[in-house]
């Protein structure tokens, strides 16, 4: 008995679906906090005991690690695997008798997506799909995992039971949302969380599930958790609440995290922070300036128009195009609008010159092969939070890890300790992208933006909102 394996109902249905289906697809469906990782390192279990290989792959680089270190699945990306396929090098070459776990399912477009499980179905390999349709959907075109669902085309099961907020005020809040969202269900909440059985079946209008924004904004507000702010100050006394918010965080010892849905307010905010945390003495008052590379984050769709491009951003070559190898890195030196095309200035290793390359945007074959960054000017210093924007395997680092500097000088020789759930992880690299560590590829990470933050577990979130913006409910 003091053994026994303990699951939520929501758990056992997956863990039975998805070691007894006989569907070469299939999916599950997981609030947000619902234990969906544990419940993949146990089907992993069951699965290798049968004779199975599993493997793993997510869209995002911090997914991965988290498959890896929660779920004990040897993993990789989404893109790095098509990129690769089964070349020899790739650590995850497809065999015979396997099942793939693709997890952050939701975040995966549709031409990932189709290939995706085209590679399997050749393999006759096993899918299973893992995420929550109601979180971040893909920067690319389509909504798969959401439309698998809504008709029918996959078996499915859904985990409801949220094991991740800690008190019955975060959990009910979490469940309105939840519910809200799922659009379709009609019990009455209360000071209670609606029960698995409750919830079921119960089908209502549009207008009827509204009643649950309603209780979860009467919760926040009773507990204070709801700031707002109608005076003449704007946005100056709303930093200023968050500021203040953040600092009485740090004080009590908590992990705390701001969001924002912009990259204007995140820039901004990050600076109000740090100059209050240098005035404090947390953060080293002394700090030197450094050109970063920040992320674009163009969708397949924007990558094919030139208006999306401006002279001076760096792009790097993800797959090998022509003569370029895969990694070279160039500068946008030309946007020519009305031939819908750019021109890239690179160097190849052991190239002396730099040679030019025009590229047509509308091949979306070329097109999807950049990505593409913008140089920014930022300061940093010994305490600073920083986050880290680009995979590097040789490094260690995963898009979206945060790390705190413990030693920086002016040249860009920097020492940080990294956030995770691994202790002690030291890495040293150069911001200046000079030695055997270049890495530019970071920014400050007080704050971050929502799209950012997913996957994120913190002992207080601040979330700085306009009444004004769209899109908010995916946050749960």
């Amino acid at each position: 008995k003091n053994n026994e394996i303990m699951f939520t109902p929501g758990q056992k249905d997956a863990l039975t679906l998805m070691t007894t289906s006989k569907d070469r697809e299939i999916a599950i469906q997981g609030d947000a906090g619902t234990g969906k990782t544990y419940v993949m390192r146990w089907a992993k279990e069951i699965f290798e005991t049968n004779g199975y290989v599993v493997k793993g792959f997510a869209p995002t680089g911090k997914a991965v690690q988290e498959l890896e270190y929660g779920g004990s699945i040897k993993s990789q990306t989404v893109s790095s695997y098509l990129i690769k396929g089964d070349r020899p090098g790739n650590l995850l070459q497809q065999q015979k008798g396997e099942v793939w776990i693709i997890d952050e399912a939701g975040m995966v477009g549709s031409k990932d997506m189709e290939q995706m499980l085209s590679r399997a179905q050749k393999g006759n390999t096993k899918v299973i799909l893992v995420g929550d349709k109601k979180q971040f959907e893909s920067i690319d075109q389509g909504k798969v995992f959401k439309d698998l669902q809504k008709i029918g085309a996959i078996n499915f099961v859904e985990m409801r039971d949220n094991r991740r907020q800690k008190t019955e005020e975060t959990r009910a809040i979490v469940k309105c949302f939840n519910e809200y969202i799922r659009g379709s269900k009609d019990v009455e909440v209360g000071n209670k969380i609606p029960t698995r059985e409750q919830t079921k079946d119960v089908k209502v209008t549009k207008k009827g599930v509204n009643k649950y924004i309603d209780e979860a904004f009467d919760i926040l507000k009773k507990s204070n958790s709801i700031r707002e702010d109608t005076r003449d100050g704007g946005i100056k006394e709303r930093f200023l609440l968050i500021k203040n918010e953040y600092l009485d965080s740090i004080d009590k010892n908590q992990r705390a995290l701001i969001i924002t849905s912009t990259n204007s307010n995140r820039v901004i905010l990050n600076e109000v922070i740090r100059t209050e945390l240098k005035n404090q003495g947390i953060v080293n008052q002394k700090g030197s300036n450094f050109t970063i590379l920040s992320s674009i984050g163009l969708s397949g769709a924007e990558k094919m128009y030139a208006e999306s491009y401006q002279k001076g951003y760096v792009v790097f070559f993800r797959e090998r195009l022509n003569d370029i190898t895969r990694g070279t890195k160039g500068e946008i030196v030309g946007v020519d609008i009305g031939q819908n095309s750019i021109t890239i200035s690179y160097n190849q290793k052991h190239q002396k010159e730099s040679k030019l390359i025009t590229i047509s945007l509308d091949s979306e074959k070329d097109a999807s092969k950049l990505q593409v960054f913008a140089k920014n000017e930022r300061e940093f210093c010994q305490g600073d939070k920083i986050i880290f924007c680009k995979n590097d395997r040789i490094l260690g680092v995963k898009n979206g890890h945060t790390a705190f500097i413990k030693e920086i000088n002016s040249n860009g020789d920097c020492i940080a300790k990294l956030e995770t759930k691994l202790k002690n992880i030291v890495i040293s690299f150069n911001l200046n992208e000079q030695g055997k560590s270049p890495y530019p590829y970071v920014d400050h990470a007080y704050v971050l933006t929502d799209y950012k933050s997913q996957g994120t577990t913190v002992d207080k979130l601040i979330w700085s909102i306009e009444s004004k913006s769209a899109n908010l409910l995916p946050l749960f």
